[in-house]
């Protein structure tokens, strides 16, 4: 019979990762809205779908920047996995 033991642990965010997300996330609004702005003035339309894919991977970029370990010790041997953004799985 297996012995299993589990451990999720979440990063804290710091500091310097704070003003990052912070950064990113006023830049990408800024980008967006200048894009906007100059689809609206030239009237080019596929501009606004840029700035839409700019929000996008905006968001994309600040949900990835959360992450977490798992520590999996079964019998004798222990895994450790890193968890980027809830949706993507690294084995350490």
């Amino acid at each position: 019979m297996d012995n299993i033991a589990e451990q999720l642990v979440s990063k804290q965010p710091t500091t310097a990762d704070r003003a990052k997300l912070a950064l990113v996330s006023i830049g990408g609004i800024l980008l967006a809205s200048a894009v906007m702005f100059f689809a609206i003035i030239t009237g080019f339309m596929v501009l606004v779908i840029v700035a839409v894919g700019i929000i996008a991977g905006t968001v994309y970029y600040i949900s990835g920047a959360y992450v977490e370990y798992e520590y999996i010790i079964t019998n004798d041997e222990m895994d450790i996995d890193k968890i980027i953004g809830k949706r993507k799985r690294k084995r350490m």
